[in-house]
């Protein structure tokens, strides 16, 4: 699926074509990789602002000593980047902020998120807890809290991408 800007530039680049026969094939691909890079940075930006640079699910910060560290964080899409319509792809209420291992449980489907707001573990996640330490330190609670964290003035994430992930990516049985 391409985003709107990707065929945009398509389009704009076999107009040059047609009429410049000196433009390489790696610039073209050099100018599409940069336009997908912008429009994911942009939804980036967006998420990790609206959710003021915290983990939606354990309020982790990355601010800390004073600095912003960028890599703690992560801004990643409740319904997948490959799944999504252009418009979706860079609608910042498809985002949470999360750290890598919450980001990771989320997208593989461990936990989900109710229209409430109200977390879920998948079907066996909470008697595997019972017995694997590890698995309680990163999923139990704490640190997850029983809602999503969101600061006040915060854009909730639109229902409609927290139901395509419950129907589509954690599937309880």
């Amino acid at each position: 699926m391409e985003s709107e800007i990707e065929k945009s530039l398509e389009q704009t680049l076999e107009k040059w074509a047609k009429v410049r026969d000196d433009i390489p094939i790696e610039t073209t691909q050099r100018l599409l990789t940069s336009t997908v890079r912008v429009g994911q940075h942009r939804f980036a930006e967006g998420v990790l602002r609206n959710h003021q640079h915290r983990c939606v699910f354990c309020g982790l910060s990355a601010n800390i000593g004073g600095r912003r560290r960028p890599r703690l964080l992560t801004a990643s899409h409740i319904k997948p980047w490959r799944d999504s319509t252009g418009k979706e792809r860079l609608d910042h209420r498809n985002g949470f902020t999360a750290c890598p291992t919450h980001d990771v449980a989320f997208d593989t489907g461990l936990i989900t998120v109710d229209k409430e707001l109200n977390l879920h573990y998948a079907p066996g996640v909470e008697n595997e807890m019972l017995t694997e330490g590890p698995l309680r330190a990163a999923l139990g609670k704490p640190p997850l809290t029983d809602r999503l964290i969101l600061p006040e003035a915060a854009d909730r994430p639109d229902i409609a991408y927290l139901d395509w992930h419950r129907t589509q990516i954690y599937v309880a049985s």
